[in-house]
């Protein structure tokens, strides 16, 4: 499961500290900037099963907007390509 948002560059501190404290820190986190997706802000994906992802409904998350649908599909999406590009490379290190 994931959840994806985007919040300005101004907020990064609320960010830091919104993942740096128990529980939502057992989430896997990535932070991007929103540029790279078409978008403004910054991005910060949220993963992890349905148990952990219900530590985000008891966090404030208010000066976030949540991305979702189809938009945050095409999000998901280039993060996988970017991530099999990247694997794929690592084979010429190890030949």
């Amino acid at each position: 499961m994931y959840r994806i948002f985007q919040y300005e560059g101004s907020e990064e501190s609320r960010v830091d500290k919104l993942i740096g404290g128990d529980p939502i820190s057992w989430l896997g986190i990535d932070r991007k900037d929103g540029s790279s997706f078409g978008m403004k802000g910054k991005l910060i994906i949220f993963q992890g099963n349905s148990d952990l992802m219900k530590n985000l409904e008891s966090a404030d998350l208010s000066f976030m907007k949540e991305i979702k649908g189809e938009e945050a599909e095409k999000v998901m999406q280039s993060l996988k390509e970017e991530s099999d590009r990247a694997a794929g490379g690592l084979g010429f290190i190890f030949d």
